[in-house]
């Protein structure tokens, strides 16, 4: 346990807000160079991908370095490792990183570990890979680490963004007649987007519409001119015509800043080898789905990818964000043993 605390704490220790990872990229870089051939993948902004294999990689685990911004002290209490990162997704870079390292000291090759950049923001980092190192790769399966409390995750929801701008004409807000009010009219818009028929997919369930940012007016007794709301939108197999009815909304100009459809991992084989091995660790073998989104959408169009990792994805990005360390080391047997079932 002491090693695993003691390499949690380092990883969280270092900041590495998106588009500033350059340090932890780094310091695992040094560190798996000692067991493991490892490439960087310059991404931009002295930024880069740390992909670390042995032999021919049949399976890939991966997780991201970046985390949101805000710091949050590093401090350890009663097993739990509190910090910016420990749940999303240091916790998995722990664990996978010291499951590679026993898998090589033990000889097994045909694996390769990949910690990218960017993934809470652009995803610049596995774009890139995509592109790059990861497009010379063709695992049989991938192990996307995210918190998941240890549960498997065979699917994921979709992800749109978009932003809705409208136009009025300011006025007195005493005589109002006199204007045309761009929040009211935006208002209507996102009623009709809630409207919008959507899918229901048995295993992601409903798709989503959640305003999550909205500003207009420049004063309380001036009829708003202009007006823009964001819009976070999760969608399921069956919500393919979301985004071009978005982009034909009358009376607004809708700006997509990014639309990824869902991904459902549909190799049964490979879900019962591994459901087989979580129900013999004592863990929950049913598998679920995320509601939301990784970079499983990006390696389910080469493998079969599953979601898994330790941490409650409930205190994710919060300011009481933490990891047990216990989890971690279940995590870190349990990624070791994939390796060594998986591996030829």
């Amino acid at each position: 346990m002491k090693e695993t605390a003691e390499l949690l704490r380092n990883l969280i220790q270092i900041p590495s807000p998106s588009g500033k990872e350059q340090a932890i990229s780094e310091y695992v870089t040094r560190r798996l160079r000692r067991s493991l051939v490892v490439l960087q993948e310059d991404v931009g902004g002295g930024r880069a991908n740390v992909l670390a294999s042995l032999g021919t990689p049949k399976v890939v685990l991966t997780t991201h370095m970046d985390t949101v911004p805000g710091e949050l002290p590093c401090r350890l209490s009663a097993g739990r490792m509190y910090g910016r990162g420990a749940c999303d997704a240091k916790g998995a870079m722990a664990a996978m990183i010291l499951a590679a390292e026993s898998a090589a000291k033990k000889g097994v090759e045909g694996f390769a570990l990949l910690l990218d950049v960017g993934e809470e923001t652009t995803f610049d980092g596995i774009l890139a890979g995509m592109s790059g190192s990861v497009a010379r790769l063709s695992p049989d399966m991938v192990v996307v680490g995210e918190p998941t409390s240890l549960r498997l995750l065979t699917g994921q929801r979709g992800l749109i963004h978009a932003r809705m701008r409208t136009r009025g004409r300011a006025a007195h807000a005493a005589l109002p007649e006199q204007g045309e009010c761009a929040i009211t009219a935006l208002c209507r818009l996102v009623e009709t987007v809630r409207a919008m028929p959507r899918a229901h997919d048995p295993l992601l369930g409903r798709s989503t519409v959640t305003v999550t940012r909205i500003s207009g007016g420049s004063a309380s007794n001036v009829v708003a001119d202009a007006a823009w709301a964001e819009l976070d939108i999760r969608t399921v197999p069956g919500d393919e015509h979301i985004t071009a009815a978005l982009r034909r909304l009358p009376t607004a100009q809708v700006d997509i800043s990014c639309s990824f459809p869902p991904a459902i991992c549909g190799d049964e084989h490979v879900i019962g080898r591994l459901a087989r091995l979580l129900a013999q660790k004592g863990l929950p073998s049913q598998p679920g789905f995320a509601p939301f989104f990784t970079e499983m959408r990006f390696w389910s169009e080469k493998a079969p990818a599953v979601i898994l990792g330790p941490g409650n994805p409930a205190v994710a990005h919060s300011e009481r964000e933490y990891v047990t360390v216990p989890e971690v080391e279940t995590a870190s047997a349990l990624y070791e043993e994939i390796l060594m079932q998986f591996c030829p």
